[in-house]
């Protein structure tokens, strides 16, 4: 043991601190039991899904996203056509396949904001 009273007395100043300070915590500690006929987990964070990430998941996708794409595919088919007019005027061929499928894809992104929503089940369409 431990010779020195100074030591001594402040180790049990700590430990009884400690004891009190145990002894005291389950007294101002409420217990809180869950009751499993109504608690609902699940209700909360759909809610919250629904009303607050859904829209801005959205106005997002519509207004930010789907232009950006928009204007991507719109400049790779301008590059396309004008790639296609030139080896038109060069070799004399002319493929409108790559054009074509760009056009496509142009125009099915454009309208992808109508109907997606409704598709992926995400409320009435926009």
């Amino acid at each position: 043991m431990i010779k020195n009273p100074r030591f001594q007395s402040k180790l049990k100043k700590v430990l009884m601190v400690s004891l009190m300070l145990a002894l005291i915590a389950p007294v101002f500690s409420m217990p809180v039991f869950a009751a499993t006929d109504t608690v609902d987990i699940a209700g909360p964070i759909v809610n919250v899904f629904t009303n607050y990430i859904q829209p801005q998941v959205e106005k997002l996708v519509d207004y930010v996203v789907l232009p950006l794409i928009d204007v991507y595919i719109l400049i790779r088919l301008i590059i396309s056509i004008v790639s296609s007019v030139h080896n038109y005027r060069r070799a004399g061929e002319l493929d409108w396949t790559h054009s074509g499928i760009l056009l496509l894809t142009l125009i099915f992104t454009m309208t992808v904001s109508i109907w997606m929503w409704g598709v992926i089940h995400w409320g009435s369409p926009a």
